[in-house]
């Protein structure tokens, strides 16, 4: 009848160690997956961080995970722009990061490199008749950095003050199969670029809220032949809290089409 079920079913656990002399935390984490028609599956990651100086935090992170298909990616019913593929293999993956953050008073800034190694990457792309099916990439891997900062700027005696934040990640995403066409290329619909940037204003009795958001080029084909342009975005709010439990907004969305 077209119908399909599967059990699955995980474990985690997570312990942490301070050092207080030394200003260090190590925190050793395991999460086992069970997940019906796939082997049984253990995961370690590894996490530290020390306090180096007052305000600076270095972190660091080891481990490896696991991502069995989700069950639209095994079973969706076929149709004219999509199906799903039930010989999907799990993902398997080594995730490492180094980051550190530097804070003092209301600002903020920090930094995260990090680099994924993946087998058997779960990918959706749209086949010859234009269907979209997921597929395995029987390697891949995603290095990048994430900076991020943020700041509040007085504008007056009485506490009043701009709120800034923005963040920025670039990704070099590759495919690492050995196929001719497409080994080595720019992993499909994964913007190298993103950047957001978000402001906030007290106005009296009301507040202001605006979020810009930058998304750069994606590939949509394997081998790199089309790409998406950019893209802008901006989002507005105001906001005003009418109540104890009430709060008015008006939202516009999409401003820059």
């Amino acid at each position: 009848d077209g119908r399909h079920d599967r059990s699955a079913a995980a474990l985690s656990v997570r312990h942490s160690v301070t050092w207080p002399a030394a200003r260090l935390t190590i925190s050793p984490a395991m999460r086992l997956d069970a997940v019906e028609n796939f082997p049984t599956q253990g995961s370690l990651k590894l996490l530290a961080a020390i306090h180096a100086a007052p305000g600076l935090e270095i972190r660091a992170s080891a481990g490896r995970s696991f991502r069995p298909p989700s069950f639209s990616d095994l079973f969706l019913p076929a149709r004219s722009s999509a199906a799903g593929n039930p010989n999907l293999r799990p993902e398997k993956s080594f995730d490492a990061d180094l980051g550190a953050s530097w804070s003092r008073g209301s600002f903020r800034l920090g930094a995260t490199v990090f680099e994924n190694r993946i087998t058997d990457l779960i990918q959706w792309v749209p086949g010859a008749a234009g269907v979209w099916r997921p597929h395995n990439v029987t390697g891949a891997t995603i290095t990048g950095v994430e900076m991020e900062a943020a700041a509040a700027v007085p504008l007056d005696g009485r506490g009043t003050a701009l709120l800034l934040q923005g963040n920025y990640t670039f990704i070099n995403p590759r495919d690492r199969s050995e196929e001719p066409n497409t080994g080595g290329r720019v992993l499909v619909y994964r913007p190298r670029h993103r950047l957001n940037l978000q402001a906030r204003l007290p106005l009296g009795g009301w507040s202001g809220e605006s979020q810009w958001r930058y998304t750069g080029p994606a590939f949509i084909t394997r081998a790199n032949t089309k790409s998406l342009p950019g893209y802008v975005t901006l989002d507005g709010v105001l906001r005003r809290r009418t109540g104890r439990a009430t709060t008015v907004e008006l939202r516009g969305l999409n401003l820059t089409n």
